[in-house]
């Protein structure tokens, strides 16, 4: 730990440098150690001070040394640094979290295109229930026959092999068999045992009806504008045509 304490032989396990800063590690220390005195084993996570503002969380075990004839005589103390365990699980519960209240939907397939995780969202936009799309096949979420799966397929692993990412709009459909729309982006992550593939899907159904109808209002506002026997154009602040009908 690099704090040496001339004194630890004379002291108690509970009052040692690493166990003073807080009198809640201390508390567990001494329960942990009248415990396995009394011939329990204990393992729970301490946090060890280790200098000034350096500190780190430990595995202890406490265990009772028994003699010949079974009993006590001494406590076993060990333990064994899982500071980086435990950072790695507070990051994990964090963007699990983030994937739980993300409104996007999003799963992960693995190599065969089987979904291994689908988030809340996922669930919520495609009418399932909780974990009812695990270990079914990625195609039961889109709206096409065999032959245009097929095709599809076909694009997005070709845009993996080269970039890794492909994005689109893909016609999905709901449980109960209805359709919509949804912008994709599937990224390919490799994993030391397997492939993953991320898929995040954002409901753009209004926006392509939407977009739908502002196309078409132009497409007759345009025939109007060419249709008139008037000349007629539109010019910007300086002085660029922006439309001009036939008759111009």
């Amino acid at each position: 730990s690099g704090a040496v304490d001339p004194e630890a032989r004379r002291r108690p396990l509970w009052e040692l440098y690493h166990l003073t800063h807080a009198p809640e590690v201390q508390s567990a220390i001494r329960t942990a150690f009248a415990r396995a005195a009394a011939g329990e084993v204990t393992r729970r996570d301490v946090s060890i001070r280790l200098g000034p503002g350096r500190f780190a969380t430990f595995e202890g075990m406490l265990g009772p040394l028994l003699d010949e004839v079974g009993r006590v005589e001494a406590v076993i103390c060990t333990g064994v640094d899982v500071s980086e365990r435990i950072r790695l699980e507070e990051e994990l519960r964090t963007h699990s979290q983030v994937l739980l209240r993300m409104g996007e939907g999003v799963h992960f397939t693995d190599g065969q295109g089987i979904i291994r995780y689908a988030n809340q969202a996922l669930e919520r936009m495609f009418g399932y229930a909780p974990r009812e799309l695990v270990g079914r096949p990625v195609t039961v979420l889109n709206d096409a026959d065999e032959a245009e799966n097929a095709a599809l397929v076909a694009e997005i692993m070709g845009a993996m092999a080269t970039t890794r990412r492909w994005e689109g709009t893909i016609r999905n459909r709901r449980r109960d068999g209805t359709t919509f729309y949804t912008r994709t982006r599937i990224t390919r992550v490799d994993e030391p045992s397997e492939e993953l593939y991320v898929c995040v899907q954002e409901d753009v159904t209004e926006r392509l009806a939407a977009e739908a109808t502002v196309r078409q209002t132009r497409d007759l506002l345009r025939q109007v504008i060419d249709a008139s026997p008037d000349w007629i154009y539109v010019k910007d602040l300086d002085g660029r045509f922006l439309v001009i009908n036939e008759a111009m």
